[in-house]
């Protein structure tokens, strides 16, 4: 994540990932989905500070896991806050 995009975003600071690609059939029954341009934020409550430090972050996780994801959304002048709840496949 860039200083100018995080700057876009209105974060204080340049940590999260930028999404640059999305499988969509993942996300079929997904009411928010993820989408090309959002910042993955947070995994539960920790602020990934790249993606070298996300995937670190995601060998962590386990099957059966409830895990909580903030997604940050551009749109317009206007940035939403997506949190999502997800309990990971067995």
């Amino acid at each position: 994540l860039s200083d100018e995009t995080a700057k876009q975003m209105l974060l204080k600071s340049a940590r999260g990932v930028l999404i640059t690609k999305v499988d969509a059939q993942r996300y079929e029954n997904v009411e928010h989905r993820p989408a090309v341009g959002d910042v993955l934020a947070q995994i539960d409550k920790i602020r990934p500070r790249d993606s070298r430090h996300l995937g670190l972050l995601l060998e962590d996780l386990k099957p059966k896991q409830k895990v909580s994801i903030v997604l940050l959304r551009r749109q317009g002048e206007d940035a939403t806050r997506i949190d999502i709840s997800v309990t990971l496949p067995p």
